[in-house]
């Protein structure tokens, strides 16, 4: 691998390996996403159902840890976290105070996004948080807001497409681009 000889330092402040991370993240939402189309004559099964939900889900979870790493990939071109003790604060990589918000982490990185997209990174990042690992969240806040803005069911096709999209902008942004 390109990367073996770096340092932690090196490495974490290098944002090709952020970029590197979201387009192989990417990718395997993609192989996901075309898991769910359903061979001819298949019997629809609840084996099959749920391995339909659990592909969106992953999917789901996929893409926004896709975006969140070419998001960070931005940040850390920009600002290059630094060490103490050999470690970095979660709050030097942007993100709010979790360090996960794809929200505030676009804003952070100056990315102006549509209301389609805001609405993606919403859905995204209840996924990274807790919907794409538990059927429940701890709290019943999260858990309800999933099914009011329609969380819980599948994905709406164009969620691959956006998140494409942004992970082509922050390649742009950071001049890092992966062939494929």
């Amino acid at each position: 691998m390109k990367h073996s000889n770096q340092t932690f330092g090196e490495a974490i402040s290098d944002p090709e390996n952020w970029m590197r991370q979201a387009v192989g993240l990417l990718e395997a939402a993609r192989v996901l996403v075309e898991a769910l189309a359903t061979p001819e004559g298949e019997n629809s099964t609840e084996l099959s159902g749920l391995r339909d939900i659990g592909c969106m889900g992953g999917a789901l979870l996929l893409m926004g840890l896709a975006v969140e790493n070419a998001f960070k990939a931005v940040w850390v071109h920009r600002n290059p976290p630094s060490l103490k003790n050999g470690r970095i604060k979660p709050s030097q990589l942007g993100g709010g105070k979790t360090g996960h918000s794809l929200l505030i982490l676009s804003r952070q990185i100056g990315l102006t996004l549509s209301k389609d997209e805001e609405t993606v990174l919403q859905r995204f990042e209840a996924y990274t948080k807790w919907l794409g690992k538990y059927r429940v969240s701890l709290s019943e806040g999260p858990y309800n807001e999933a099914d009011t803005k329609g969380y819980r069911v599948l994905a709406d096709p164009d969620d691959l497409r956006v998140a494409h999209a942004l992970v082509a902008r922050a390649q742009e942004e950071v001049g890092v681009f992966f062939n494929g």
